[in-house]
């Protein structure tokens, strides 16, 4: 005759004290050299936050949702050491640390932009930052990694054009925004999704304004008249 109902209590046993000792494990305190140390998968090139010479700001979700603007420059102007030069509303490219221009470098997705704005500040990057999943702000000796050209810093937009996972259902975005400002429309459209081991991504984005109208005159003619007469003065 078999006899099982032993092993049984054996196999009960056994797993009711490895999920006690789980358990125990999980409510001791971590001791310091146990603790699990942030990872910067994509800048600069996987290293620990402990790591890096100096610190790395990534912007994400919910947060980059809110300080989402039309250009990368107004997006990130409130981040430590960081600024926009703008020429107008839609410019706005990236002072980090008074560096701007060709010393500071703009990435897509790891790749750098070949644009106009590399050549003139008054140009706009060719980077969409309402589509950006996430952006990444590198500084000081970590930036040196990027070529002479990042000596100011690297601003890296990730914006899952070149899928990293094959997503698991169809995401699909739409965001339509509207200035009364300037009767500025912005239209927004972005879909993921695969088809067998084919990741697939689709965005659109449009963008439609006036110019930017103010009560009254934009230069105080009063003020500027006195301004006159006090050099006149002064020379005189």
């Amino acid at each position: 005759m078999k006899i099982v109902f032993p092993y049984r209590v054996a196999s009960v046993l056994v797993i009711g004290s490895a999920s006690t000792l789980a358990s125990a494990q999980d409510d001791a305190p971590l001791h310091e050299d146990e603790r699990i140390d942030e990872i910067i998968i994509t800048a600069p090139f996987a290293e620990s936050q402990a790591e890096t010479l100096l610190p790395i700001n990534v912007i994400s979700g919910e947060e980059l949702r809110e300080k989402v603007t039309n250009t990368l420059g107004d997006t990130l102007k409130n981040e430590i050491g960081v600024n926009s030069a703008s020429f107008g509303s839609g410019v706005g490219q990236p002072i980090i640390r008074g560096q701007t221009g060709n010393r500071v470098s703009v990435l897509q997705n790891g790749i750098a932009l070949t644009d106009a704005s590399n050549v003139s500040p008054d140009h706009g990057n060719g980077v969409e930052p309402l589509l950006a999943d996430r952006l990444e702000i590198v500084r000081g000796p970590s930036a040196l990694l990027y070529g002479s050209g990042a000596i100011g810093g690297v601003v890296n937009v990730i914006d899952n054009r070149i899928p990293e996972t094959l997503p698991g259902q169809t995401d699909f975005q739409l965001e339509q925004n509207y200035n009364s400002v300037n009767n500025e429309n912005k239209t927004v459209f972005r879909l993921d999704s695969s088809i067998g081991n084919v990741g697939i991504h689709l965005d659109y984005f449009s963008r439609d304004n006036d110019n930017v109208e103010i009560d009254g005159f934009a230069i105080d003619e009063i003020g500027v008249e006195r301004l006159e007469e006090l050099t006149a003065a002064f020379i005189g």
